[in-house]
């Protein structure tokens, strides 16, 4: 059985890749959620894990909607 916050964080590796390949690097990404590059580099490989997803997604997601337009 698939939990619920693990979705969630599974949205996060999802959500920083695909704002990498919209063309902004791991540092923009990083300043702008307002953690450490190597933190984001984790994120996004899936090797760790954010204590707070939902508001981590919410940021990235927003990032996304922003670099879209």
């Amino acid at each position: 059985m698939v939990l619920a916050q693990e979705i969630t964080e599974d949205k996060t590796a999802e959500l920083i890749c695909q704002l990498h390949e919209s063309g902004m690097t791991y540092k923009e990404i990083a300043d702008n959620v307002g953690v450490h590059l190597r933190t984001i580099m984790r994120w996004g490989k899936g090797t760790h894990k954010p204590i707070h997803a939902p508001l981590i997604n919410t940021g990235l997601q927003h990032l996304l909607t922003v670099k879209r337009c």
